[in-house]
């Protein structure tokens, strides 16, 4: 884990990560497509439905990247996307599916983040049917949202959005990041 740690600490305190935010906001999405998949095997095989260091990395993931990705999204770049939308942009619902989304996909990590690390130190899962049933559902709503995101919700913010927004929303991602690895 210390390579994972050394590693998003450089990521975090190298702002020009952040001169293109959509492509930051893909890769993020990526990595969370990189859980789903995992949960998946691991809703299937718990034992060996993964690779070395691949639960940690998730476990890491959900603990403290997730919520920095969420914060992109709501704290910055939404705000920003609702000063230049347009009326037929229909924004309120935009932000309603976003925010909803992320709500829950968000509680059911967490739970998941529990028995995750409990495999990541080589325990038994307390529930496995409940787990298997979590894992999936988690993975097949995170992976609806993110669909939706790529296809609605990041285009339409390429739209509107400004040179200024774009660096103002880098700076931000930059700064959470920035802060989180200080913390």
């Amino acid at each position: 884990m210390q390579g994972l740690h050394a590693r998003r600490a450089e990521v975090a305190l190298s702002p020009p990560v952040f001169d293109d935010p959509f492509e930051a906001l893909l890769c993020e999405h990526e990595r969370q497509r990189g859980v789903c998949d995992l949960l998946v095997r691991l809703a299937h095989n718990p034992r060996h439905g993964a690779r070395p260091g691949e639960i940690e990395a998730a476990c890491d993931y959900l603990a403290r990247d997730l919520s920095l990705h969420i914060a992109d999204e709501q704290d910055t770049l939404m705000p920003l996307l609702r000063l230049r939308a347009t009326e037929e942009d229909d924004i309120g619902s935009v932000a309603e599916i976003l925010v909803d989304g992320h709500d829950g996909d968000e509680l059911v990590a967490m739970a998941i983040l529990i028995d995750l690390e409990r495999l990541a130190s080589h325990r038994g899962l307390r529930d496995p049917f409940g787990f298997f049933g979590q894992a999936v559902k988690l993975a097949s709503s995170w992976s609806r949202h993110l669909d939706w995101e790529d296809r609605i919700f990041l285009p339409l913010a390429k739209r509107r959005l400004e040179r200024a927004d774009l660096s103002h929303l880098g700076r931000e991602m930059a700064r959470r990041r920035t802060a989180s690895a200080a913390a």
